[in-house]
């Protein structure tokens, strides 16, 4: 009976360790296949204007939302496309209270947020304008579409905000001297053509 009892209990530990190992690996697995969420705090969006932040999207078409939460005031979230000439979507009051939650069903690429007051239109937005709303402040959190699946991707250069519209930036430096080398090898195979 003694040596039963020393087996059982031999089995009832080899047992919870199994369970252990189980346990440990279903959680490691739902780590990884949870989606990113990434968050910006304290985003200031000043009077009569709108707050613009550039990201990355790495994921798949499932594509991801975006909402605000603490928010001073009611927010209203429009994406915008790189060039910031076209509002792919817009939201106001889809999250709890008076807060947002954009949905956008995209694929990889780089993207603007473009943040404004309640009320606030496209147009506003592409031109950086919002008048005679006051100012406020809120906070975002970036998160994929697909919660739990294998591709639901991630988000990265979450940029700093600013009120310059993104149809209004200045191209970087690096960007300006490609563009000038591609005209100058352009000018170059055009008078070697001439010449022959």
């Amino acid at each position: 009976m003694l040596w039963f009892n020393c087996l059982s209990a031999s089995n009832g530990v080899e047992q919870m360790k199994k369970l252990a190992t189980a346990v440990a690996l279903t959680a490691a697995l739902g780590f990884a296949y949870a989606a990113p969420t990434e968050t910006v705090n304290g985003i200031g969006i000043a009077a009569n204007d709108i707050t613009y932040l550039s990201f990355h999207w790495n994921g798949d078409d499932d594509g991801f939302r975006i909402g605000t939460f603490g928010s001073s005031a009611d927010p209203e979230l429009f994406l915008l496309n790189w060039a910031g000439t076209s509002v792919l979507a817009n939201n106001d009051d889809s999250g709890p209270g008076l807060e947002s939650l954009l949905s956008y069903a995209g694929g990889a690429g780089d993207y603007w947020l473009g943040i404004g007051r309640y009320n606030t239109t496209n147009a506003e937005v592409i031109a950086g304008v919002n008048p005679g709303l006051g100012a406020f402040t809120t906070n975002l959190r970036f998160r994929a579409n697909d919660e739990y699946g294998h591709h639901h991707g991630d988000f990265t250069n979450i940029g700093a905000p600013t009120t310059t519209p993104p149809s209004q930036r200045v191209p970087e430096p690096a960007t300006l001297v490609l563009a000038g080398l591609a005209l100058g090898v352009a000018g170059l195979v055009g008078r070697r053509r001439k010449s022959e």
